[in-house]
C-alpha cells in the first residue's frame, strides 16, 4: 500500500490505519463480515452491545419455492410483501418508529427490485389490513451502501442451485447487504441452493449459509 499511512495499529503485515470499531451492528451480526472479508489486524472490533428481546433472529431465512425468470422471481417478491404485511406493525410497536425506518429489502438483481416495486404500488396499495408504507426502500445490494436500518431482508431470486451464483461473484456483495442489518438478515429464497451439493467453503453464500442453518435459532415468524 504505497500511499498508506506510515503509522499501524500492530504488525506491519497490515499498513496504514484501518477503521475498527464498529458501532452500527450487533456483534453476532457484524461477525459474518469478519468472517468472509477481514481478518487478523483488519478484524472489525464490535462495540455496540448484544442485542436481546428482538422480534427476530439475527439470521434467518424463509423458503419460498418459487421459479426465477430473467432474474427475477415474483413469488419469492410477492412472500416479501405479504410477510411485510402481516408482520410490520408488530416491527413498529417493537422499534417505536415507522416501517420505512426499519426494514429495507435487498436482491442482488434490478429486475427482483422492480417487480417488487411495482407489486408494491399495485397489488399493495388496496384493501390492506395494514397499510404498506411506500418509503420503504427496495433495491440492489447497494442501494443501502453507508446506510443501515434494524431489518433487512433479501430476496435471492435463485430457483436452483447453481454453481455461480452472482452474490459470490465478489465477496463485497453479501458483506454489504448483511451489514446493513443493525439487528436482523433474514433471507427470503429456495431452501436448496444454500443447502444442495457441496460449495466452496470460503464463498460469503457459504458462510451466509452456515449462520443461518448451522446454529440454534429462533424460526423467522411465518405466515
Amino acid at each position: 500500500m504505497a500511499s498508506s499511512s506510515a503509522y499501524f495499529h500492530a504488525s506491519e503485515e497490515a499498513r496504514g490505519m484501518w477503521l475498527r470499531d464498529h458501532f452500527r451492528c450487533d456483534p453476532r451480526i457484524i461477525r459474518y463480515s469478519n468472517e468472509i472479508w477481514y481478518t487478523g489486524q483488519t478484524s472489525l472490533v464490535p462495540r455496540r452491545p448484544r442485542q436481546e428481546g428482538l422480534p427476530l433472529p439475527h439470521f434467518g431465512h424463509m423458503h419460498v419455492s418459487g421459479k426465477a425468470t430473467n432474474r427475477s422471481n415474483r413469488a419469492e417478491a410477492l412472500s416479501i410483501l405479504h410477510w411485510i404485511n402481516a408482520f410490520g406493525k408488530a416491527l413498529e410497536d417493537h422499534y417505536g418508529i415507522p416501517l420505512h425506518e426499519i426494514i429495507a429489502v435487498l436482491t442482488p438483481f434490478k429486475n427482483q427490485k422492480t417487480t417488487l416495486q411495482d407489486l408494491r404500488d399495485k397489488t399493495f396499495r388496496w384493501n390492506r389490513v395494514y397499510a404498506m408504507p411506500s418509503g420503504i426502500t427496495m433495491g440492489t445490494v447497494h442501494a443501502l451502501q453507508g446506510a443501515e436500518r434494524p431489518v433487512v431482508l433479501f430476496s435471492t431470486v435463485y430457483d436452483e442451485p447453481n454453481s455461480r451464483y452472482f452474490y459470490d461473484a465478489e465477496h463485497t456483495m453479501l458483506n454489504v447487504a448483511v451489514s446493513r442489518a443493525k439487528d436482523s438478515f433474514i433471507v427470503f429464497g429456495n431452501r436448496t441452493i444454500f443447502v444442495s451439493g457441496q460449495p466452496e467453503i470460503s464463498k460469503p453464500s457459504t458462510v451466509l449459509r452456515r449462520h443461518i442453518f448451522d446454529a440454534a435459532l429462533r424460526p423467522v415468524p411465518r405466515l
